[in-house]
């Protein structure tokens, strides 16, 4: 079924991947959701991004779409190019963006979802770290990434820890690469803070950043019935056996795989902290990147799955159905 036509990538499956995309993210269109963030202070990028899309009523859905439908493409190239999934395969694209479109809250432009291009980018990166003998270059480019993306997110200035955890991995942790790395997180702040000292906002700048970061364990999450049940199937059926059977069996793939994968893996796991640090689940979908990787990787495993075929059609059927039930509840 889904998973078995997603495996080629000739000219019909890229037709039904635009045409998902479209058929998932057609409610945001008429649901008028707008730009669900506001801007601030310490969000320098997405500001700028914010007063373009104001201009548009329907720049914001469109322009998720596009992001999302192209971020998906680049990432299945780039793990075809890690050796992580199979050539001439479409299934990570595909099973990306039905992830990203699996909450009709989220079928709008905010900040992660602007973020994604530089994402993706930051894991081709990450992963290059570990093929080039001299990778002091790749380290401090992943490392500018997540402060660039930590101007448009400021959570993921989190993940920026991770960046010395896979270094780890990789053997590749030297002083060297530690002192390039923190050059590099802060040579966009040093520019930022240059501009609020400038403006004679460099007070105002300094509370919204403590006012952001203290603002821990204010959590909330979506109890509609609706989006557990696809969280639900998510976590259960399709994540977490991903994660056991990798993790299971890495030992038994090439080194130049299971280090990527456990890359993947340290990446998935400062994910969840992500969420409960920035408090609103709905739009702290950054766990579907890493997650995509892992769960495509484990439907490549199996030649057959009919269980694996029936949940992730359940999924993409219980996906369409809510996202269009919120349009005519609207």
């Amino acid at each position: 079924m889904l998973i078995k036509f997603f495996r080629s990538s000739f000219l019909i499956q890229y037709f039904l991947l635009i045409l998902v995309t479209a058929g998932i993210w057609i409610p945001g269109f008429f649901a008028n959701q707008g730009l669900p963030v506001e801007p601030s202070l310490i969000t320098p990028l997405y500001n700028l991004a914010h007063h373009l899309l104001k201009l548009f009523e329907a720049a914001s859905p469109a322009l998720a779409m596009v992001i999302i439908l192209l971020s998906a493409l680049t990432l299945n190239n780039i793990l075809i190019f890690h050796d992580l999934t199979p050539k001439n395969d479409l299934l990570p694209a595909f099973l990306f963006i039905v992830l990203m479109g699996s909450n009709p809250l989220t079928l709008c432009t905010y900040p992660v979802v602007l973020s994604l291009p530089f994402f993706t980018w930051f894991l081709h990166t990450i992963f290059r770290i570990n093929d080039e003998p001299e990778n002091n270059m790749a380290v401090f480019n992943a490392s500018i990434l997540i402060s660039v993306i930590s101007m448009i997110y400021p959570a993921a200035i989190i993940i920026y820890a991770c960046i010395w955890l896979i270094l780890l991995v990789f053997g590749t942790f030297t002083g060297r690469n530690l002192i390039i790395s923190f050059i590099a997180l802060l040579l966009p702040y040093i520019y930022l803070f240059l501009y609020f000292f400038w403006t004679d906002q460099l007070g105002e700048a300094l509370n919204a950043y403590r006012v952001y970061f203290f603002e821990i364990f204010h959590f909330r999450i979506n109890f509609e019935i609706w989006q557990l049940c696809i969280w639900g199937i998510f976590i259960v059926f399709m994540l977490l056996p991903a994660f056991l059977r990798i993790t299971g069996t890495l030992s038994t793939f090439s080194i130049n795989f299971r280090k990527k994968m456990s890359a993947t893996g340290w990446l998935l796991a400062f994910t969840f902290p992500i969420i409960i640090f920035h408090g609103q689940v709905d739009y702290n979908s950054l766990i579907f990147l890493p997650a995509t990787i892992m769960i495509a990787h484990y439907y490549h495993l199996f030649k057959k799955s009919v269980w694996n075929e029936i949940a992730l059609l359940i999924f993409l059927l219980l996906i369409l159905t809510h996202n269009y039930l919120q349009l005519f509840n609207a």
